[in-house]
């Protein structure tokens, strides 16, 4: 959790000096690079309340709502892993000193290795449940949304994450009392059909079959840990939703744009002054 909030506040800020970079020329190539999404003030607020709702309609209609949940996860989560999968190919073919990231045949290379390491990854999660996959497409998906989602004050920064905390607080720790239920824990703990399970059955298919017939959506990230007990113990996970890493990796994130900026300013007043004595 903390490698990935660290490479994408690394991830964001390289994004950030790459646009300041950018002369006027540019503006279409940042656009077709893909826009980074600043918060505003209602959306800040809205995100606790609209969190809240869909966490409700979870609760009460995850049978329904879990294939809309899975195919929305699987898509945002695959391409944030073709994304990243494709610049760590590209950085380390032209370390290797391959043709330049600007040549078609390049291009073609890394999105096509990018592409099978998505679709292993992905099938095998589906196949088997596997909690490192799991893992990597959760990461993948922080990975994005700390690189591309941005505050742009510290004050909306704080407005935003404190209607979260009480979100949390409420949900985990009051819902019990007014659901019966504790609502967090039983749709966090809940595991959706595997699709590929269910097109087997429907196809009589039994390689299909062969598949796990629930998976945990990568909406969490998994961990293994060891219990002990008087029959000598067992392994069960361990849950940290990706909310919990993402907004606060958002914030770092501001953090270390605040920080660099001032460094670079510091450098260039340091510059100046030298020039001028």
């Amino acid at each position: 959790a903390t490698a990935t909030v660290y490479f994408g506040s690394t991830l964001s800020n390289a994004k950030s000096q790459h646009n300041s970079d950018l002369n006027e020329s540019d503006i279409s190539s940042t656009l077709n690079n893909g826009a980074d999404i600043e918060l505003s003030y209602i959306e800040a607020i809205c995100i606790p309340v609209s969190a809240s709702i869909f966490l409700l309609l979870l609760f009460f209609f995850f049978p329904y709502m879990q294939y809309f949940l899975l195919i929305t996860v699987i898509l945002g989560s695959t391409t944030s892993l073709f994304e990243i999968a494709r610049k760590m190919i590209a950085n380390i073919l032209i370390k290797m000193g391959f043709s330049s990231d600007t040549s078609v045949p390049f291009m073609r290379a890394t999105s096509l290795s990018a592409f099978l390491v998505t679709l292993a990854i992905t099938m095998e999660w589906l196949r088997t449940g596997n909690f490192i996959a799991h893992n990597i497409l959760g990461c993948s998906l922080c990975l994005s949304f700390i690189s591309t989602l941005r505050f742009p004050s510290l004050k909306l920064a704080v407005i935003c994450l404190t209607g979260l905390v009480i979100y949390d607080i409420y949900w985990v720790f009051f819902s019990e009392f007014f659901f019966k239920s504790n609502v967090m824990v039983e749709v966090a703990t809940k595991a959706a059909t595997n699709p590929v399970y269910d097109l087997g059955a429907a196809l009589q298919l039994p390689l299909l079959q062969q598949v796990t017939q629930h998976v945990e959506l990568p909406i969490k990230l998994l961990f293994p840990s060891w219990v002990a007990s008087a029959k000598g113990g067992h392994y069960r996970m361990m849950m940290l939703g990706l909310g919990d890493i993402a907004l606060p990796g958002a914030l770092v994130s501001l953090a270390q744009r605040c920080d660099d900026s001032l460094t670079r300013r510091r450098r260039e007043e340091q510059r100046l002054h030298s020039l001028s004595s």
